[in-house]
């Protein structure tokens, strides 16, 4: 194995099987541990991940119940649980928490071999490119670059676990990375940045930029695929599939 051998990666998959089976072959390569999580219910999932590890032991399905009388899809608390086995099973380690429709490009893990992971530090990418169709994405065109990919959202969150830095249980997908990401900003200073999400008053890229780096952020100079226009499955997936 190449790469970035001594991630280990937390991806959550419901009902994403279409993409997952893309981005598998090609990300599981970069990592020392790849924990998938998914419902027991979604078979296609539980299939395709069971058939890779074949090849690839270090692929492992955890099961979560992500639907829950007050949540329609608490992402947070199977991330958490994830975390929590992490620490379990391997200590103090790097993880990389990794949405199941993002494509990692090859030099991922020469970027990664060139950083020194802090305790207390929160990693990500600068820019993430979605596309609507395959088509779009196996030939790189009519990307559109989403508006939050330098805010450390979590479609992408590298740092090394601690006991202290987990996930949170919520109802749905909408603010439990933002919540774990606060985490990691100093003198609770998410208070500064509340009308980043949702609005129209972004910060311009330099503002928001220095406000990260000063704030524990560290920036890996870093374009991922994401597979998929941007839609909003906050309580589970309703986009169509990727690959019909």
């Amino acid at each position: 194995m190449t790469g970035a051998t001594n991630i280990v990666a937390i991806t959550v998959s419901v009902n994403y099987d279409d993409v997952l089976g893309i981005i598998l072959p090609q990300n599981a390569k970069f990592f020392k541990k790849w924990y998938i999580i998914t419902e027991e219910s979604d078979t296609k999932t539980r299939d395709l991940v069971t058939a890779a590890a074949t090849s690839q032991p270090h692929i492992e399905l955890l099961y979560y119940n992500f639907k829950q009388p007050d949540a329609p899809f608490n992402k947070g608390g199977g991330l958490r649980e994830a975390q929590l086995h992490v620490l379990r099973t391997h200590g103090e380690v790097p993880v990389l928490i990794l949405d199941s429709d993002i494509y990692l490009p090859d030099e991922f893990g020469t970027l990664y071999n060139s950083l020194t992971l802090q305790r207390d530090k929160l990693y990500s990418i600068i820019r993430r490119v979605d596309y609507e169709t395959y088509t779009d994405f196996k030939v790189r065109l009519n990307g559109v670059v989403h508006i939050c990919s330098a805010d450390f959202i979590g479609c992408f969150q590298l740092f090394i676990q601690t006991a202290d830095k987990l996930y949170e249980s919520y109802k749905d997908c909408g603010q439990c990375d933002l919540i774990f990401r606060n985490l990691f900003l100093k003198e609770r200073a998410e208070t500064n940045i509340s009308g980043i999400y949702g609005k129209n008053t972004m910060l311009d890229d330099f503002k928001r930029y220095q406000f990260y780096l000063s704030h524990n952020c560290v920036y890996i100079q870093l374009e991922v695929a994401h597979l998929g226009a941007e839609v909003v499955n906050w309580s589970g997936r309703v986009a169509r599939r990727f690959i019909e």
